[in-house]
């Protein structure tokens, strides 16, 4: 069985339900790539062929597979019924109603998927080597606002400002399924012990990073699910 490392943390811990954050390293898992292929669809099988690089191939089949693991654990239902639908300009969602709303970030090493019953997310997970493209990269993912704040900051600083707020509107834009879509300029990240971005729908969005996962930045965009 593909094993699983599960990070289950109080993520807000001003509301009563959690979120839970799993993490898969793939050459952990390697051995299991091969099982993963029985449990893909045709469409999963198609996708998987169409990707040139093993590793790419790896990190799709066991991360799906891992995704279909959690929520038949957490629906009692058989892995085998678990489906997953990607429509083009959307976000990955379950094709019935599992009581869990999820979303998936990677790497070249490694995994998240982010669970919760009571909220929409979006995760993001990003190498902490590719914050040495910060000074590149400003211009066209900071405010001028955010460009303040990081030019007044020493070097060490200024990549973990950027990290944050890169990784942050990534979440962001994954949490309403709008991908990179999103002009990153017209986002503008709060940096404090409630981080916040703007109101969508009258519902604010907060963030939590975390460095759980070795040389990586996760963050996580989450909302109360509308309705709930």
């Amino acid at each position: 069985m593909l094993q699983v490392n599960i990070k289950t943390n109080k993520l807000i811990f001003s509301f009563e339900k959690e979120i839970e954050i799993f993490h898969v390293n793939h050459e952990e898992n390697d051995d299991q790539f091969l099982k993963s292929l029985d449990f893909m669809d045709a469409d999963e099988s198609e996708r998987i062929k169409s990707l040139v690089c093993y590793k790419d191939k790896r990190s799709f089949a066991i991360t799906r597979y891992a995704l279909k693991k959690i929520l038949a654990d957490k629906s009692s239902l058989n892995l085998e019924s678990i489906s997953i639908q990607s429509l083009k300009g959307q976000k990955p969602s379950a094709c019935n109603d599992y009581g869990a709303h999820f979303n998936v970030s990677h790497s070249d090493t490694d995994s998240v998927i982010c669970v919760s019953q009571n909220y929409d997310v979006g995760i993001d997970l990003e190498p902490v080597s590719s914050s040495v493209f910060c000074s590149e990269l400003s211009d066209c993912v900071l405010t001028a606002r955010e460009k303040e704040i990081f030019h007044s900051l020493l070097p060490e600083e200024k990549k973990q400002f950027f990290l944050k707020c890169w990784t942050a509107k990534e979440a962001y834009c994954k949490l309403l399924g709008c991908g990179i879509t999103e002009n990153f300029k017209n986002l503008e990240i709060t940096l404090g012990q409630e981080s916040m971005i703007k109101k969508v729908d009258q519902s604010e969005i907060h963030f939590f990073w975390s460095g759980t996962v070795k040389n990586h930045c996760i963050c996580v965009a989450f909302r109360h699910r509308l309705g709930k």
